[in-house]
This record gives C-alpha cells, sequence and structure tokens, in this order.
C-alpha cells in the first residue's frame, strides 16, 4: 500500500479542458445529463466567490466529486479537493493533482495532508471540498455520522491566520447532493437481480416481485458475511436480528484489534466512535519523530487500513437489511442497495440508470464565531460544531425526502 502523500498541482490547462468538457464526460462516463442548483440558495455561495471557504457536501455516490468540480465550475473558480491516497496511482492520479486534489490516508491523522489543507486556507485564502463522511455511503435518503475532522482543519487554520495576524473568518459550507432517475429504471433493476441470483447461484422464481428477490439477494448475501465470520445464527432468528449480531461481532473484532472498550448504545454512534479509536490508534506515534518511532507510526498506519475497511463495509452492506427500501419504495433507494449488494458479491456497483443532480446549500457555519469557545474547551467546542454541520446538512437533506421515482411494492 503506498502512503506517500500527493499534494495539489493545480494546472490552470487541466482545469480548463475539464470544465469544457464536464457536460459531455458526465453524460457520456457517468450518465448525468443534468446538475440543477436552487437560485436563492445558490447566493449564498456567489457571495462568497473571492473568499476562503470549506464546503462539506454528503456522499451518497462516487459521482459526488464531479458535482464539486461542477459548483468550482459554475462559481468560475478552481477548488482544491481532499481525496483518498488510493485514488492517486497512476495517470488518474496525476490528472486529479492538476485539478487541485491531494491525498489523505482514511482512517489515519496524516500530518502532510493536514499542513497542507491548514496552508491552503490560511496562507492562500483557497476553497477546499472535503467530504465529513469520510466514505461513500451509497444511500441519497441517509448521512454517516460526520467525522469532527473537517471542523478541526478548520480550527487549526483559524490558529494559523491568528498568528499571522489575518482576518478569522473561516465559514464551512454543507452542501447536499440528490440524485433523481430521468429515464424509466425497471429493466435495469430486474437486469442487476438476475446478475446478483446468478452470481449467488439462487434458483430463478417468477412469482417473486422484485422487492422479494431483492430481500432474497440480501438474506443470501448475509448468510455468506455470517459464514466468513464463522457465526452459526439459531435459526429462529430473523434476518434483521441477524444482521444485527454481525454488526456486533464486527465492532468487537475492531475493538479487540486495538485494545478499547465495545462501544455502547445505537450502532450509528458506535461505528462513529470505533472510527475515532482506530485513528487515534494510527496516530499514536505521529508526534514522535526519532526513525524508529517513525517507522512504528507507518507500521499503525498500514494496520489501521484493514480495521477501517472492516467498519466502512458493515455500514455500507448491512444497511440493506434496515428497511430502507421498504421504508420508501422509489427506483432511487432500489438502485442504491442494489449497487451495494453488486459491490459486496461482485466487487463493483453494475446497474445504472440515467440521472440528474439536485444540489442544496445550507446556511455557512462560521467557525471564527466559535473561535474563543474553541479556545476554552477545544475538544468540546469541536464536538459542537460538528453536530452543528451535521444537523444543517440532514435538515437540507429531509427536505428533499418527497423527491424520487415511486416503484410498486
Amino acid at each position: 500500500m503506498n502512503t506517500d502523500f500527493r499534494p495539489p498541482r493545480t494546472s490552470r490547462l487541466a482545469v480548463g479542458i475539464t470544465y469544457a468538457c464536464l457536460p459531455l464526460v458526465s453524460r457520456l462516463a457517468r450518465r448525468l445529463v443534468a446538475v440543477d442548483f436552487d437560485k436563492a440558495e445558490w447566493n449564498r455561495l456567489a457571495e462568497l466567490r473571492e473568499r476562503r471557504f470549506i464546503l462539506t457536501p454528503n456522499h451518497p455516490s462516487s459521482n459526488d466529486p464531479l458535482i464539486a468540480v461542477w459548483v468550482a465550475r459554475r462559481l468560475r473558480r478552481s477548488f482544491n479537493y481532499l481525496a483518498c491516497r488510493e485514488l492517486f496511482d497512476g495517470p488518474y492520479g496525476w490528472l486529479l493533482q492538476r485539478l487541485g486534489c491531494y491525498s489523505i490516508l482514511r482512517g489515519a491523522p496524516d500530518r502532510e495532508s493536514i499542513r497542507t489543507t491548514r496552508a491552503l486556507l490560511a496562507e492562500h485564502d483557497r476553497q477546499v471540498v472535503i467530504f465529513p463522511e469520510g466514505e461513500i455511503y451509497g444511500h441519497n435518503d441517509l448521512l454517516l455520522p460526520f467525522q469532527s475532522g473537517v471542523i478541526q482543519l478548520g480550527f487549526w487554520s483559524l490558529e494559523a491566520l491568528e498568528k499571522a495576524r489575518r482576518d478569522l473568518c473561516l465559514p464551512v459550507i454543507p452542501v447536499v447532493v440528490k440524485y433523481l432517475h430521468v429515464e424509466e429504471a425497471r429493466d435495469a433493476i430486474r437486469a442487476g437481480l438476475a446478475r446478483l441470483e446468478a452470481a449467488l447461484r439462487l434458483p430463478r422464481d417468477d412469482n417473486l416481485s422484485d422487492y422479494l428477490r431483492l430481500r432474497r439477494i440480501g438474506v443470501s448475501v448475509l448468510a455468506a458475511v455470517e459464514c466468513e465470520y464463522r457465526m452459526k445464527p439459531p435459526p429462529e432468528r430473523t434476518p434483521a436480528e441477524r444482521a444485527d449480531d454481525v454488526k456486533k461481532t464486527i465492532m468487537a473484532r475492531v475493538a479487540g484489534s486495538i485494545g478499547v472498550p465495545v462501544p455502547v448504545g445505537n450502532f450509528a454512534e458506535g461505528l462513529h466512535t470505533l472510527l475515532n479509536a482506530v485513528s487515534e490508534y494510527a496516530g499514536e506515534f505521529s508526534r514522535d519523530d526519532s526513525p524508529y518511532e517513525q517507522r512504528l507510526e507507518r507500521r499503525r498506519i498500514v494496520a489501521a487500513q484493514p480495521l477501517t475497511q472492516d467498519l466502512w463495509r458493515l455500514q455500507n452492506m448491512l444497511a440493506v437489511s434496515d428497511g430502507y427500501v421498504a421504508a420508501k419504495m422509489t427506483t432511487e433507494r432500489f438502485v442504491e442497495v442494489l449497487n451495494r449488494l453488486e459491490v459486496e458479491v461482485t466487487g463493483r456497483p453494475r446497474t445504472f440508470v440515467t440521472s440528474r443532480a439536485l444540489v442544496r446549500v445550507a446556511e455557512p457555519l462560521d467557525l471564527g464565531a466559535r473561535l474563543e469557545e474553541y479556545r476554552g474547551a477545544r475538544r468540546a467546542a469541536v464536538a459542537a460544531a460538528t453536530r452543528d454541520l451535521e444537523s444543517r446538512t440532514r435538515a437540507l437533506l429531509e427536505a428533499t425526502a418527497d423527491l424520487g421515482n415511486p416503484l410498486e411494492r
């Protein structure tokens, strides 16, 4: 695994060509035919065009970075984008750097990435895109718990601004992206169901509805995961109960690997707690400078990667058993869950439907106004601002809840 830092190397030529080709690339490569903005909400961004800020979109899809580029294009600016290190190898990584992207090691305190973010905001007044969920969730209408790193980076940047005797304004702008199908999705859905049934060797049953076929696939995947973890559920356990047992097992495995207690309470908070614990485990030696301790730090970072992946896999895959589709039967939700199952079974999503993206912008959160609070109680101030950011994003997402293409059960 490569862990070397990849800095931004923004090229005006690369950015210009990308902006010119963006509508065509979106349509042909991503089946994204339009990106729509609320006019009144857009003015919140337009008013900040010449100022530094952090843009914090939700992350339901691999198309989300493309939407961030659409925002920069419409604003007639070039942004910087924080992206996971594994994207930066090969020609694609070379292009990402020329578009202003720079790397971060997921699940680890990446010192070079932190320094770069602070310099971009505090020294160069740049506009930086960071996804506070930290990972693609794959669900249009749900959020993962926000990680506190975005807010912490903001406060560190404010400290640097204060030391340089510069203005202490740093807006954090919540953005919600929602994808809506613009074509009939039934044929694509049924083709996806058939592929998964074949991959799992499930016999075809024409008497089952599409939804019951999806449930049968989900139960089959759940059984395979139980087998992987050597779990033998009692026959009276329901699929939802079995899914909860798997969640608890994986959380216990991760907690045991890093020597922390298994979190109690709801699963989302437990996931949040363990992600932070894995990050702290990976960064235990990050402040030590001896060659041996630096080597220990690199070993910890490598050891933390599979633990982080276990946690994301747990959240992404097992969400299919929590009634997400049944709660609101739309083609968008159905395809999202189908794609999560395809990633688990085949390694990548394979069901695609032509869509448009709706972009909503919430009222910015001004971290500068919270700097005194941060000085008094740093951890509490970061936690409070993170909750506020998540709350604003969630409220904006809930406002789009009635949008979608209905699907018969």
